[in-house]
């Protein structure tokens, strides 16, 4: 079972507002009667940034779960950048989740010829369907995504796939 703790940061108003939301997971016993977690990866916080002519959603290492929790919560996800989730990984990034988020630009954070093969296939298609964007680090290095000037668009700069082996 979720439970989602939101916590919405007024920064200043010129910065934008930031909505962070926290999702925990089901503590359970182990053999030994110590709480542990099933899985850590549904710990991440979910966050949110919007300031002005950016918004930006960013939803760690969580996994499907945490998307489904976002989905219930009612909160507005709809982003113009989308950190993808768990590295591009397929326990996250459906199709239902990113259909709400619908992101002009996806920022993949992996290593180069990682183990976990990621970004995995599936959620690759279906960042291509939205017809974002998309930028990885394991080969174009460092990501920045910056509002334009008219407010409208998006400005990225990529660091050089040189940068990211």
């Amino acid at each position: 079972a979720f439970y989602p703790t939101v916590c919405v940061l007024n920064l200043r108003d010129r910065l934008g507002k930031l909505l962070c939301m926290f999702l925990h997971t089901e503590l359970r016993v182990n053999d030994r009667g110590r709480l542990f977690l099933f899985n850590l990866n549904q710990l991440s916080p979910a966050m949110r940034f919007d300031g002005p002519g950016l918004s930006f959603l960013d939803t760690g290492d969580g996994e499907k779960e945490v998307e489904q929790a976002l989905l219930a919560s009612g909160e507005y996800l709809r982003a113009d950048v989308f950190k993808a989730a768990h590295h591009g990984s397929d326990t996250s990034n459906t199709s239902e989740f990113l259909a709400q988020v619908m992101p002009k630009v996806v920022l993949i954070s992996c290593g180069k010829d990682n183990d976990y093969g990621h970004p995995h296939q599936g959620p690759m298609a279906r960042f291509q369907m939205l017809g974002a964007q998309i930028l990885r680090t394991d080969e174009q290095g460092i990501l920045l995504v910056a509002p334009a000037a008219d407010g409208q668009s998006l400005n990225t700069w990529v660091s050089g796939a040189d940068e990211a082996a």
